[in-house]
Parts: structure tokens; sequence; C-alpha cells
């Protein structure tokens, strides 16, 4: 099983066109997660981050054109640890993303 940890170079395709961010997961020593996700100029903390072998799922919250939006995460890391792919779900609908680690 590869290791989420680190820092990850994210593109979500929107309905704004593909959004780059930096997405970084971090595990705690008592074995829980959280991190970071940089998106559209703004840095939020993950509200929860959760890890299930090589699938996660990521809550989040951020200021986009001056709305709060909330949303989920759904991913999933390669077995090699190389990348991360999944969708972004936010009440907008839900958008592809990858990354690669940065």
């Amino acid at each position: 099983m590869a290791d989420l940890a680190g820092t990850w170079t994210v593109s979500v395709s929107t309905p704004m066109g593909k959004q780059k961010g930096a997405w970084v997961f971090e595990q705690n020593a008592d074995g829980s997660w959280g991190g970071t996700m940089e998106a559209m100029g703004n840095v939020n903390a993950w509200n929860s981050v959760s890890v299930d072998g090589n699938s996660f799922t990521c809550e989040f919250s951020m200021k986009v054109m001056g709305m709060e939006m909330d949303g989920t995460v759904e991913g999933t890391l390669s077995d090699d640890g190389a990348t991360i792919a999944g969708k972004n779900i936010t009440k907008m609908g839900a958008a592809d993303f990858d990354g690669e680690r940065a």
C-alpha cells in the first residue's frame, strides 16, 4: 500500500476551466490525518481526512468568488504512490481531479 502523505500538485476540471492547486496530506502521531488545500489563491485546512487503503475522502470549506463553498473530495492513490485521481464534489456538481507528487 502506498502512502498518501506529502504535497500534491492537483488539477481540478471545473466549469471555469482547469484549476490548479496544491494539496498537502499529513498523518499525525495518533494516526489521524490532516493537511491543507490550496485552490484559487486560497489556502484552507481540510475539515477532515480519512484514508482506507488507497482510497481517501476529505471534507473542505473554502471561499470562491466571495461565497463559502463546502465540498467533499473522493480519491484514490495509485498503487505506486505517484498519482492521485477522483472527484471533487460541491453543490455545483462533481469535477474530476488528478494530481502528482510535488
